[in-house]
């Protein structure tokens, strides 16, 4: 029987590091992380497809935290960016990859239904045509753009 959501946000976690000046701490972070825990406040039904490695799993208890139901696609690695502000007292930063956790496939998504899919990435190589075809073809599709431009 397939579970219906109001939204399922499809996308990478973040391992990410943030560094201004000297310090540096973990972040979790992403689109799929800061958009599925909005949705969620607001009182919508959410579940989060998302790739990592099993040894970054702690990462998906705070997105459970939310009330958020998660699909893990287990990888080698996990997505992460470091974001290293020069000036700490600046929001310049400059990014570099830490990991990447793969391709989305179509076999990654779990027999759902939902008002709405919602794509949030990273990095443009989460997702291809054929993955967003896929999604697609089981109901409205949106896409956030800011992934696909990195």
């Amino acid at each position: 029987m397939k579970t219906d959501y109001d939204v399922v946000a499809i996308g990478h976690l973040d391992k990410g590091r943030i560094v201004r000046g000297s310090e540096s701490r973990q972040a979790v972070g992403g689109a799929v992380y800061y958009g599925g825990a909005v949705l969620a406040r607001l009182g919508l039904k959410v579940a989060v497809v998302t790739r990592l490695a099993k040894e970054d799993a702690w990462m998906l208890k705070e997105v459970r935290s939310f009330g958020i139901e998660v699909f893990p696609v287990w990888t080698p690695e996990t997505t992460g960016i470091e974001n290293y502000h020069p000036d700490p007292g600046s929001d310049f930063r400059i990014c570099r990859p830490l990991g990447f956790a793969g391709t989305f496939r179509e076999e990654d998504l779990p027999d759902v239904e939902a008002r709405l899919f919602y794509v949030g990435t990273i990095f443009a190589d989460e997702v291809d045509l054929p993955f967003l075809q896929a999604v697609a073809a089981r109901g409205p599709l949106a896409l956030d753009a800011q992934g696909c431009l990195r």
